[in-house]
Formats: C-alpha cells, sequence, structure tokens
C-alpha cells in the first residue's frame, strides 16, 4: 500500500509564521525544530517545501523585503505633495521603531547579526535596500519637479541619507526606543529637505 497523498499547508502563512520568528529570534536564535513548531508544519513539508533553513530564510527575507517596500510605496504614492509624502513616510518609520514589538528591521538586523554573509544573500538584502532607496528617489524627484525642492539638489545621495538614517534608527531603538530621540532623528532628516 502507498504511504498516501502528503499533508497539504497553507505555503504563504507558513512562510509568514517563519518570518515572525527569524523577525523575533534572527537567523542563528531560529533553530529547527521552533521554526517547525511555530510554522504548524511538519519537517518534512519544510524540507520539501523550502528546502533547508537557509532557504527558508532567504524566501522569508525576500518576503519582508516586499511587503515593506509596498507599505513605504503606498506612503510615498499618495496623491498631494511628493515632499510631505516622504515627510509621512519619515514619521511613519520613527513610528515602527518606537514600537517594542517591531525588533527593528530584519534586513538591517540580519545584516548586523551575520555579518560575513553568504553572495546570494548579500544580494537579496542589498536588492531590499536599493529598491527602497530607488522609492524615496523617484519621489524626491517628483519633489523637485513639482518645485518643492531645488532643480540642483542630488537626489540620490539624499535617497542614501535616508535610507541610512532609517536602518541606524532600527538599531539605535533596539537598545532603547527613546520616544524623543526619535523624533530628534525624524526632525534632523526632515530638515535635510525642508
Amino acid at each position: 500500500m502507498g504511504r498516501g497523498r502528503p499533508i497539504g499547508f497553507d505555503r504563504d502563512a507558513a512562510l509568514d509564521r517563519a518570518l515572525e520568528h527569524f523577525y523575533a529570534h534572527g537567523y542563528q536564535g531560529s533553530g529547527m525544530t521552533d521554526l517547525i513548531e511555530h510554522m504548524g508544519i511538519a519537517r518534512q513539508s519544510l524540507y520539501s517545501a523550502f528546502g533547508d533553513k537557509r532557504g527558508l530564510f532567504l524566501e522569508a527575507v525576500e518576503r519582508y523585503g516586499n511587503m515593506q517596500a509596498d507599505i513605504l510605496r503606498g506612503i510615498l504614492n499618495q496623491p498631494g505633495s511628493p515632499l510631505a509624502n516622504l515627510k509621512a513616510m519619515l514619521q511613519f518609520v520613527g513610528s515602527v521603531a518606537g514600537d517594542p514589538l517591531r525588533p527593528g528591521c530584519l534586513v538591517g538586523n540580519t545584516i548586523a547579526e551575520l555579518g560575513d554573509i553568504d553572495e546570494e544573500m548579500k544580494t537579496q538584502l542589498e536588492a531590499h535596500f536599493e529598491n527602497i532607496t530607488n522609492e524615496v528617489q523617484r519621489t524626491l524627484i517628483r519633489a523637485k519637479d513639482a518645485g518643492e525642492l531645488p532643480r540642483g539638489l542630488n537626489v540620490r545621495a539624499i535617497a542614501n541619507t535616508f535610507c541610512c538614517i532609517v536602518q541606524g534608527l532600527f538599531i539605535a531603538t533596539k537598545l532603547e526606543p527613546d520616544p524623543q530621540m526619535i523624533q530628534d532623528v525624524i526632525d534632523t532628516a526632515t530638515s535635510l529637505i525642508a
């Protein structure tokens, strides 16, 4: 008699649960047994669907990056003033950084945790930063076109600066999410385009 049909599971839901676990515990702090339990799937199902822990993590990081880019894109592409949208994005980032239930940025956390990472993971993390930087840059270009910013402004430099500020803020608030410090950083970043 055959082994029967494998039990199915909701792959996206399982991936979301893995993402939660990696987000809370990091890559090295996420053991296979804990991941399987948190995902609510069988060990063989994890291996069949994702390959191994590294494969699961790469998919989780990609999902996280896509979700974050969608949220920021939604804020940046609101009707009205591109500059106001950029300021709204910075305020949103400040609120996330100050939320004790959100332990930083998964991409930034991973870079800080792993340091020396393999080329595939490095490429994926770099792609996340590039994607966000490009979204900010497009918004700055729209602000220039709308006359909200000087024509000669180096939008790539400002976009890179914003992304570095955001990652620094996430790292700093892992130590102590001080609301005044967060607001000071957001206000200073905003002053770059005021």
